[in-house]
């Protein structure tokens, strides 16, 4: 039997039993000011309270809302009182922005900007459905996140558009559960979260009648049963594999907080879960440098002996997930991935609920707010039914902000709780940069051809089959090879503009032109690459070593010799020399300078984007300073302007490319 009980407001939740699970959400405990320094900004006084407080006890969990009641003071944006400028009015201990001025705290714009979204979260996320679990009811949930969206010229999102629904733990748009002060707070964070990165998301909040880990579980479920694609859960409790069934549904992306009481309070569930997305926090500021922003481990012990900062660590319970491969951790590791978390550095967001006298516009953080940031990320990259969990974040790790400073306690091994080169503990794999880490990592995919050799820009292939015809492959859905009237070829490129060329076996070259019309274009070669225009043509001439540049209306020679030839979009040129070595040419100078070693065949996309066929048919992949051994084989390979490689595959010649 359940009962709520009631003192000086605040809510109280308890199981009947002599175990007595006692209370389940406490709202307002003031944490003790600290002093905080972060990088750029002079030391500041932060006052954080907790929404969400109380006893942490095996069974139920508690939200991860911490929020800011020293008026500003310390806010990321270093407005000490101040909306941009412009005199705050108080509400209880919050701001509200004065007339035309932005409230303190990072909004959409700056959090888009420090994630690599600003393109993504304007273009992408529609039919992608964001559902966020919280316990309680917030009767002005819709009210408030209209405030906001507003407040940043976001679109509408309603009951009405069909954007925005709120149900209940059965699913019901009626029959809420009772209303939470603290709960109420972390839905506005949870919402205004998605909506600042990804507004053209649906929004789905399922409201569990309690904080108990039974009511939460079967709200996920609730949320998966309507329809989303992406769930994220702003809570956490003791670790318990009770209901880690609730969290595991294939084809979707379950979020879950690590928790704000850093590494010695040990893992939590949800996020233990080896089916679930763990997310732990940042400090986030900007930078002078490339990125415009900075992270670091998030770890401001927020008073005396309060701790305050991200969780992480070594599960007891849920087994290590295969795509986790560190070794001091023989069960699952917590975290996978890490967003801004620190208050100090933290989110903005509109509540009308009062919380210890605050409501309105209120700066805030917790792993409460990196959850749904990462949830509305993976609504951008829209792929959850092709996601395995959170592999894609190993396998791509390269596409994510490596976190290298900070930690969040003392720990052994180190990378429990300290950031470093690559994963550890704190911050997973790193912060997002875009949404490729957020989608099913590339692999090969065949296309029904079978070629010696094949060329290619990103919409069109060709290819060459051992009898020497000629095949165009529209790169669409349903797409087939399509035979042209060219005959005895055995080169084919594509320039960027999708204009095939192919050297036939006389060593003529050919252009297939506007018309459909294959036209003679020059003698003599028996390699060409194509620049980015179509008279930039390089080949190896007929010795099958000298290479050529078409200047001015002719073939002028060039010094050096190569046996293959290919050109950028740019327009710089790529040869292999006899003993395989890669070099690339300076018109300046009239030159060659080497590149890399060693290469059988080559292609390369934009930005030095480098692919290379190597020794037994493998495939490398330059990453800037050396090469990478990727899946796949290959004997010969061209890659599009956008970086996707186009390989025949050895043996069959099976014509594939790697996406």
């Amino acid at each position: 039997m359940r009962f709520v009980t009631r003192n000086k407001g605040l809510r109280f939740l308890a199981l009947f039993a002599a175990a007595s699970m006692a209370a389940c959400s406490h709202v307002g405990s003031s944490i003790p000011p600290q002093s905080v320094a972060k990088s750029g900004e002079t030391t500041l006084r932060a006052n954080v309270m907790r929404g969400c407080d109380g006893p942490k006890r095996l069974g139920y969990a508690l939200c991860e809302v911490l929020v800011r009641t020293d008026v500003g003071g310390g806010n990321p944006n270093g407005y000490h009182g101040l909306y941009h400028g412009r005199t705050a009015l108080r509400r209880g201990n919050a701001l509200a922005p004065a007339s035309g001025g932005a409230p303190s705290g990072y909004g959409p714009s700056d959090l888009q900007s420090a994630y690599a979204l600003t393109a993504a979260s304007s273009s992408a996320g529609a039919g992608q459905t964001i559902a966020v679990v919280d316990a309680f009811d917030d009767p002005n949930a819709e009210a408030d996140l209209a405030v906001y969206r507003a407040q940043y010229g976001l679109p509408a999102c309603t009951t009405a558009n069909g954007c925005f629904r709120k149900v209940n733990q059965q699913g019901a748009q009626s029959g809420y559960p009772s209303q939470d002060a603290g709960w109420d707070l972390e839905i506005s964070l949870d919402l205004d979260m998605v909506s600042a990165i990804c507004p053209n998301c649906h929004v789905l909040l399922v409201e569990a009648t309690t904080n108990f880990n039974s009511d939460l579980g079967a709200s996920v479920n609730t949320a998966v049963s309507l329809g989303a694609n992406v769930v994220s859960n702003s809570y956490a409790g003791p670790e318990s594999a009770a209901y880690d069934a609730n969290y595991d549904h294939p084809g979707h992306i379950i979020t879950a907080s690590s928790g704000d009481n850093l590494y010695a309070e040990g893992v939590k569930s949800p996020a233990s879960y080896g089916t679930v997305v763990s997310v732990g926090g940042t400090s986030l500021s900007r930078a002078s440098n490339a990125r415009g922003w900075t992270e670091s481990v998030w770890n401001d012990v927020c008073g005396s002996g309060v701790p305050c900062g991200t969780g992480s660590g070594c599960s007891a319970f849920a087994a290590k997930p295969a795509w986790q491969t560190d070794t001091g951790c023989s069960k699952r590791m917590e975290n996978d991935v890490a967003a801004v978390a620190d208050p100090a550095t933290g989110v903005a967001v509109y509540d009308s609920v009062p919380l210890q006298g605050a409501s309105g516009w209120e700066v805030v953080g917790g792993t409460s707010a990196s959850s749904p940031i990462i949830a509305a990320i993976y609504g951008l990259g829209g792929a959850a039914a092709n996601l395995t969990y959170a592999q894609s974040l190993y396998a791509l790790a390269s596409s994510l902000n490596d976190v290298t400073s900070g930690n969040n306690g003392s720990c052994s091994p180190a990378y429990f709780c300290t950031a470093g080169v690559g994963y550890d503990g704190p911050t997973g794999n790193g912060t997002p940069n875009g949404i490729t880490a957020f989608q099913p990592p590339p692999s090969w995919h065949t296309t029904g051809g079978f070629a010696a050799d094949v060329g290619a820009n990103d919409s069109i292939a060709w290819a060459v089959p051992s009898d020497g015809s000629l095949w165009f492959f529209n790169e669409t859905p349903g797409s087939a090879w399509s035979k042209t009237n060219g005959a005895s070829a055995t080169k084919v490129e594509v320039s960027p503009q999708g204009t095939a060329y192919a050297v036939l076996t006389d060593q003529s070259i050919w252009r297939f032109n506007a018309a459909g019309i294959w036209e003679r274009v020059g003698c003599c070669g028996v390699d060409i690459g194509i620049g980015p225009n179509q008279d930039d043509m390089w080949i190896i001439g007929a010795d099958g070593l000298t290479p050529f540049h078409f200047v001015n209306g002719s073939f002028q020679q060039l010094p050096g010799q190569f046996t293959r030839i290919t050109v950028s979009p740019e327009g710089i040129a790529y040869a292999l020399s006899t003993d395989k070595n890669i070099w690339t040419y300076s018109a300046a100078s009239n030159s060659w300078t080497h590149f890399a070693c060693c290469a059988d065949d080559i292609g390369v996309g934009s930005n030095q984007n480098v692919w290379v066929i190597g020794d037994g048919n493998t495939v490398w992949h330059w990453n800037g300073t050396g090469w990478n051994l990727m899946p796949g084989s290959g004997t010969s390979i061209a890659v599009t302007p956008s970086g996707i490689p186009w390989v025949t595959q050895p043996n069959t010649g099976a014509v594939a490319y790697y996406k």
